[in-house]
């Protein structure tokens, strides 16, 4: 398949690469561990159970479909597994500042000596803070306060109708920035280091640069990327998704705002 995708002529190499994208998507879903029938380990299950495995995902997939609206949504996960400051997100901390963009949050110490240099991590906005902290054993913020770290992390606000006017600016100035300034004024000090993972690395890279225009370079001691596209001019697969039609969806989604907030997967589905 990729080398007939490589041989045709006439379209560009963007154009290749989403329809080679697109292709392994079909064939994947087109792969004999995907059927009943076909799946080796799937038919020994179903002799062993009698087919109740299938009875049970039967009734699975009709919950499934009575609580999904214009887009089927497959649980991955039971919903009702996991609770916030219980088995996610239990490690110590208290919102110390809040506005209309993120709130921060700093996790108390837990060694007797703290470094000085205060840490501020810096999130996507389309994840959630605890994507750092899910678990106590897989934790990174519990890990960096157990190594002496002051550790403050941002949490972003969910977006609704009400931010339509917000852009990428203000989540650099009224975020990012903000947030320094807060850490600075907390613990007294005048230098921070800075982390920053997937688009939030992206965020603290402007807002670096943001700096650097201020000649104030010095506000920020250390800054690590982890997960971060620093170059959009090649994505990877994301790129996929990324195009004019997509773009116009999403811009033409954005305007409507009287026929409902937010953008659905139904219309990135129809745009790609």
């Amino acid at each position: 398949m990729k080398e007939t995708i490589d041989c045709i002529d006439g379209i560009d190499e963007n154009a290749k690469e989403r329809l080679s994208f697109f292709s392994r998507q079909a064939i994947n879903a087109l792969s004999p561990t995907n059927f009943v029938t076909t799946n080796p380990e799937l038919a020994k299950l179903t002799m062993e159970s009698n087919g109740q495995n299938l009875v049970k995902g039967m009734e699975l997939l009709q919950q499934d479909m009575q609580s999904s609206a214009d887009v089927l949504k497959i649980r991955m996960t039971n919903d009702g597994a996991f609770h916030l400051g219980e088995n996610v997100a239990n490690t110590p901390g208290d919102v110390i500042y809040k506005n209309h963009l993120f709130e921060l949050i700093q996790y108390k110490p837990v060694t007797e000596k703290v470094n000085a240099t205060p840490l501020l991590i810096v999130p996507p906005f389309i994840n959630k803070y605890y994507i750092l902290d899910l678990r106590e054993k897989n934790s990174m913020v519990r890990w960096l306060v157990e190594q002496g770290h002051t550790v403050f992390m941002m949490s972003w606000r969910n977006p609704d109708a009400s931010m339509f006017d917000i852009d990428f600016d203000d989540y650099v100035v009224d975020g990012v920035v903000k947030a320094v300034d807060v850490v600075e004024e907390v613990t007294g000090e005048k230098q921070i280091n800075a982390a920053g993972y997937c688009i939030g690395g992206t965020l603290l890279a402007i807002a670096l640069a943001y700096y650097s225009a201020k000649r104030m370079r010095s506000r920020i001691k250390s800054a690590t990327f982890f997960t971060t596209i620093l170059d959009f001019s090649q994505p990877g697969e994301i790129g996929a998704y990324i195009n004019d039609p997509i773009i116009s969806a999403i811009e033409a989604q954005n305007e409507a705002k009287v026929h409902g907030w937010p953008l659905t997967e139904r219309d990135i589905q129809l745009a790609a």
